[in-house]
């Protein structure tokens, strides 16, 4: 058997690493042993990010400069405008296509492996309370941590000792694995020993 991993994704990389996660599932290999997700609230959540195909580059710089200040030369017409912007609405459009795909049933039902969500305390694009409905997303165990920062928590502190301390309780399973269901998910840990703020 193969020992167990955890797979973090943040922002978009939540919804990309929850949809990995399924779909290694739906392929019958070895699920993850925890999912972790930041920044990115469910699949199922209201969105209020801008249609990507149709918003103005103002109101894409707009939500760049809620997330957080934006750099010298984001004017419009410069660079660092010109490099961004499309790279930022192909992030939309994919985060959109995401939500739709995980919205869809999944003969295999929701996933069943421990779900960890974690916010930035000060994230205005993804708060605490709008990352709790992950819990909807999973059958096993679930829980929500919040750490210092903003949209961008991950350039800290705190999530790399979160980080270390899910770690070393997926390592902890290892001599689980062979113990797997036909998921191939191992035995559940609650990840609320995960740390972090509640």
């Amino acid at each position: 058997g193969s020992a167990p991993y955890l797979i973090y994704g943040h922002s978009l990389g939540a919804l990309i690493a929850y949809t990995l996660a399924r779909a290694l599932r739906e392929a019958g290999l070895p699920a993850p042993a925890l999912l972790v997700v930041g920044a990115c609230p469910p699949p199922d959540a209201a969105s209020d990010l801008p249609d990507a195909r149709r918003a103005p580059d103002e109101d894409l710089l707009r939500l760049l400069g809620g997330a957080r200040p934006l750099p010298a030369g984001a004017e419009p017409g410069g660079v660092w405008h010109r490099l961004v912007l499309p790279v930022l609405r192909a992030d939309l459009q994919l985060a959109d296509a995401l939500r739709t795909a995980a919205r869809r049933p999944s003969p295999h039902g929701p996933l069943d492996v421990p779900v960890l969500a974690v916010a930035g305390r000060s994230d205005p694009l993804a708060p605490p309370e709008s990352m709790a409905p992950w819990r909807r997303w999973t059958t096993g165990p679930f829980a929500l941590r919040t750490v210092p920062g903003d949209h961008f928590f991950v350039r800290g502190r705190a999530l790399p000792r979160l980080i270390g301390r899910a770690s070393r309780v997926v390592r902890r399973l290892a001599p689980a694995a062979d113990r797997r269901g036909p998921t191939g998910t191992p035995p559940h840990r609650d990840p609320s020993d995960m740390g972090g703020s509640r």
